[in-house]
């Protein structure tokens, strides 16, 4: 039989980690482009919610008259 993954292999297998400062780093950079994500959300979600409006407004506009 080959070789299997379970718990006890996976325990025993190293996990090489780039030094601390790199580590930091990465995470530096990793929560920039968080708050860029959620900058880009909220945005959308402001067009989204003034495009509503503009459509309710405008079908409200022909229906008057």
């Amino acid at each position: 039989m080959g070789k299997t993954l379970n718990a006890s292999s996976l325990a025993n297998m190293p996990i090489p980690l780039p030094p601390i400062d790199e580590q930091r780093k990465i995470v530096e950079v990793a929560d920039e482009l968080i708050a860029l994500c959620d900058d880009l959300e909220a945005r959308q979600g402001n067009r989204n919610r003034v495009s509503s409006e503009l459509a309710v407004a405008a079908v409200a506009g022909l229906s008057s008259q």
